[in-house]
């Protein structure tokens, strides 16, 4: 059984404290506290708190996408590879509390030079096996846009999934994963692969 180093279970501790209570209500010292380290072996670790934050994400976002490059490099049919890639995603923004929390923390409140570091370092890759997958199966498509509605779908939903039950017709049952991926899965497949009349969408060139 692989040693967890003390450096990953500080990025692990501050990545879930951060998610939590948020950037500015955590300091160096309550991370240090919680893991159980002194201040100067966590300064010797990291040099100041930003850089602590930019690591931690960058390690939490990194670990939990990893498992997406096996998943789309299946060899099964693009419908069933897709079908996985949906299913994978909607577990993991739904059932991660910290990876969905300080993705939309970034996504809403994060400092550009962070979200351009984290874009080019974490973000790129699964956003390119995301947009080859949907490119496999929804051939006539624009790739990046529809992969930006693949995810902006799953985003969708789940921001609503805590005030859902309690909207007019809303069920507890419309938040569950299974549901959600049979409902996204069945829309995406009409908006991608089928118009009105069941003709493939085709948009105009720019």
């Amino acid at each position: 059984m692989a040693t967890v180093s003390t450096k990953d279970t500080i990025l692990e501790v501050a990545a879930r404290l951060f998610a939590s209570q948020g950037y500015a209500a955590v300091s160096m010292r309550d991370v240090a506290t919680e893991v159980g380290v002194t201040p100067a072996n966590l300064y010797y670790h990291f040099k100041d708190k930003e850089t602590l934050i930019r690591e931690a994400l960058a390690h939490v976002f990194a670990d939990r996408t990893a498992p997406l490059e096996a998943i789309a490099g299946d060899s099964s049919s693009p419908d069933r590879t897709f079908e996985v890639v949906v299913g994978w995603f909607v577990r993991l923004i739904f059932e991660d509390a910290v990876f969905s929390r300080l993705l939309f923390r970034e996504l809403l409140d994060g400092d550009g030079q962070r979200l351009e570091y984290l874009s080019k370092t974490v973000f790129e890759r699964p956003f390119a096996l995301i947009t080859e997958v949907t490119s496999a199966y929804a051939t006539r498509s624009d790739p990046v846009l529809s992969a930006v509605s693949v995810i902006g779908m799953i985003f969708g939903h789940f921001q609503l999934s805590r005030v859902l039950p309690h909207l007019p017709g809303g069920r507890v049952e419309y938040t569950n994963t299974d549901a959600v991926t049979r409902h996204v899965l069945a829309l995406l497949r009409g908006a991608l692969n089928g118009g009105p009349d069941g003709e493939p969408n085709v948009e105009a060139a720019p």
